[in-house]
């Protein structure tokens, strides 16, 4: 083990026979930790398992001399009385004992005597302590309590005999516990309880962390760390008949109740916290010690406020700032505190407060309640300050401070938080590192109302996306809604409605609100406005099919609609539909239907193709495929050639001589055939160059069409231009095509004329 290691852990040490001081049961288990312990030779100790009861033992180490007169600096006996004693859990040791009438408290090992001074001024009980250390004599000092300098033993137990008598981590540091509760039991009033506390096994292990570790190992100072089964057998062999042991704070203690009748003690019970405040409040205003004064008004504040009595809250607070600014501290501004320049702890104890950091924290917390975002991310700052300052003195110095620790950690979370309405990329980045970003204790309400105010206030939240999928999970339902419909405002103030309607739809699945479902809608629509206005039809068919029928009806996305249904769905007549019914969707009505009318053309449909063009009307249509489609419709279905060729050469496609060019001819040939002869001459200048005069005839034009066009122009030849040798010439062209017999007929009189 190196020397810089307090805990070493393996997986499977060495052998060691031992006998388990919590139930006595004789084994030998692998060492499976080695603890740092100065008082043996080699400086270690070795730990291992009772498989028999899940205690955990160093059976070769021995208790350290406890010198009666230890002393205690001053600065530690400040830091402890402002900032380090747990005085509420002190007094809650005592919450669940039943006694009516007079009742005597006798605490073994009490310390300071929080607990005695709670029972006496609280409680109204008599109170006595027993307990030879320097921190004893203090509290006698500076509480006025009854504290004997000595320790418990069998010679004076009938002396300091009691109904409720409570003994609080000491049972872990004994070789022996069996006669130490012998002689609990003889100090014990008939019908009376014994209350103890010891650290948990549950701590003494690799994976519980080093804060747990240091709690169940108390390095060099522990012999053994009890688990549940252990301790009962430990007060059933003291000949306890009544004992019950509960795991509190989260399995890192043990608490036990022991008596010889049943229903002396109920440890379900709390700690009466308007009471214990009360005492807070009382004894603040009367004890002189400035130091004692800070410690029980910082509690005092602490648990209002974790209590939610913000009134009582406020009135601590006030307390709190006149006390501090005699010490030179003015608690209103706190962005201007900072911690004074030291070298260590035992400068720095003197010059600030121990519990200013905690105090600047519940001051951080209240200015929450009135969302006061500046002040309460200022507290929470100076409480950072303070509690690192604290720490790093701390350090080297044998005190344990979780509660500083704790504070800390989330007041790095709340200033961030607090961060979000003027900047919620600086927040998410502090709360990535924050023990908040991972559902530590998160204030969901705040953390929703925060993101809400930003994103109101046209902020990108969306850096705090991150943080909010972690910690959903551990949201209240409420919280987790508003944040949802905070981060869809956002995405749409942003200009990305797809993004908000995931954050609404999400919404809607934790509450069935109108509100949401109202913004989802407004966010689907937008999006398919966009996807439509950016060509990405199929996200936009997406939208659409996302969309309910209310919002399908809604004018804004009508021509998107429209839009969508001509180039994605490929249906221009119920795009046409769509159009007819815009108040100004004339124009786009037109191009739908010629559209429509183009592919009913293209597909053969010529009673859709007619229905379509009846639709459309007399009106252009603006489209050359349509004027086209329209040329073939007249000359392919209606056989009027004439109105073809208009159509046809009024679509100004290049594309569409060949097609002209039939209609012309089809035109000539009826004029032709009909005698209408001067109509049949006005195509002539068009043809005659094109058809009649060249040497191959015109690919587009089709044979049938050929035979009958020279047909006819041997007949214009012959009756109306009397040039009989042209017309036998074009009569003789004529005949290498395949004719109908009228023709032939009608070519046959021509040569004989």
């Amino acid at each position: 083990m190196r020397p810089d290691q307090t805990f070493e852990f393996f997986d499977n040490g060495p052998s060691l026979a031992f006998t388990c001081r919590a139930c006595r049961a004789r084994s030998a288990a692998p060492v499976y930790a080695r603890i740092a312990a100065a008082q043996m030779a080699d400086g270690v100790a070795d730990w291992v398992w009772c498989a028999a009861c899940g205690s955990a033992n160093a059976p070769l180490l021995q208790p350290p001399d406890y010198e009666d007169d230890q002393p205690i600096s001053p600065q530690a006996l400040k830091y402890y009385i402002e900032q380090n004693a747990g005085i509420d859990v002190l007094a809650g040791l005592i919450a669940g004992v039943r006694r009516e009438g007079p009742t005597r408290v006798l605490d073994v090992g009490c310390g300071l005597g929080f607990l005695l001074d709670y029972a006496r001024s609280a409680l109204g009980w008599e109170v006595q302590g027993v307990d030879p250390s320097t921190f004893a004599r203090e509290g006698r000092r500076l509480l006025g309590l009854p504290i004997a300098s000595e320790y418990l033993s069998a010679e004076n137990a009938a002396t300091y005999a009691a109904d409720v008598i409570v003994c609080s981590e000491i049972i872990e540091h004994l070789d022996d516990p069996d006669p130490f509760l012998d002689v609990l039991k003889q100090a014990l009033r008939p019908g009376g309880v014994l209350v103890m506390t010891t650290p948990s096994a549950t701590g003494a292990r690799p994976d519980a962390g080093a804060d747990r570790n240091m709690l169940a190992f108390g390095p060099g100072q522990h012999l053994v760390s009890y688990s549940r089964d252990g301790l009962i057998a430990a007060l059933r062999r003291a000949g306890f008949r009544d004992v019950e042991v509960r795991e509190r704070s989260g399995g890192v203690h043990l608490l036990a109740g022991a008596s010889m009748r049943p229903g002396q003690l109920d440890l379900s019970q709390r700690l009466d916290g308007t009471r214990f405040r009360g005492w807070l409040e009382r004894r603040a205003q009367e004890v002189g010690d400035p130091a004692l004064r800070r410690g029980f008004l910082g509690r005092w504040l602490k648990l209002a406020v974790n209590a939610g009595e913000w009134k009582e809250a406020g009135r601590a607070a006030a307390a709190l700032r006149e006390v501090f600014r005699l010490d030179g501290f003015d608690l209103d501004a706190p962005a201007k505190l900072t911690p004074p320049d030291a070298a260590g702890f035992v400068e720095f104890a003197p010059l600030a407060p121990c519990n200013m950091g905690s105090v600047l924290f519940y001051l951080g917390r209240l200015a929450e309640r009135t969302d006061d975002a500046e002040h309460a991310r200022a507290y929470f700052e100076a409480s950072i300050r303070f509690g690192r300052a604290l720490n790093r003195h701390l350090a080297g110095v044998p005190a344990l401070d979780l509660e500083t620790a704790e504070y800390i950690s989330v007041a790095e979370g709340r200033s961030a938080l607090w961060t979000i309405p003027a900047d919620p990329a600086r927040a998410a980045k502090a709360l990535e590192g924050s023990a908040l970003s991972a559902g530590d204790g998160i204030p969901g309400p705040m953390f929703a109302h925060a993101i809400g105010v930003a994103a109101s206030a046209g902020r990108d939240i969306a850096p705090l996306a991150a943080v909010f999928r972690r910690i959903s999970p551990t949201l209240d339902g409420a919280s987790r809604y508003n944040a949802l419909i905070a981060f869809g405002l956002a995405a749409m103030r942003h200009d990305d409605p797809e993004a908000a309607a995931t954050w609404y739809a999400a919404a809607c699945t934790e509450a069935d609100a109108p509100d949401a479902r109202s913004r989802l809608r407004e966010a689907r629509i937008q999006s398919l406005i966009n996807a439509v206005a950016g060509g990405r039809l199929a996200d936009a068919a997406r939208h659409r099919d996302a969309l309910d029928a209310a919002a399908l009806k809604d004018d804004r996305i009508g021509e998107a609609l429209g839009f969508l249904l001509l180039h994605h769905d490929r249906d221009p007549l119920a795009a046409a539909d769509v159009f007819a019914r815009l108040p100004s969707g004339a124009v786009l009505e037109r191009a739908a239907l010629a559209e429509a009318l183009v592919a009913a053309v293209g597909r053969g449909d010529g009673p859709g193709a007619v229905l379509i063009r009846e639709r459309m009307g007399p009106r252009p249509c603006g489209s050359a495929s349509a004027e086209i489609a329209l040329g073939l419709l007249a000359l392919n279905h209606d056989g009027a050639p004439g109105l073809a060729g208009l159509h046809l050469i009024g679509s100004g496609d290049p594309d569409a001589r060949g097609l002209i060019l039939a209609a012309q001819l089809a035109c000539f040939c009826d004029a032709s055939f009909s005698g209408r002869f001067d109509v049949a001459g006005m195509f002539l200048p068009a043809l005659d160059e094109k058809v009649f005069d060249a040497d191959d005839p015109p690919p587009s034009v089709a044979v049938r069409t050929l035979g009958r066009a020279f047909a006819a122009r041997a007949l214009l030849a012959s009756l109306k231009q009397k040039q009989a040798e042209a017309a036998r010439a074009y009569a003789s062209r004529a005949k290498a095509f395949e004719l109908s017999d009228d023709i032939v007929r009608l070519l046959d009189a021509l040569a004989a004329q």
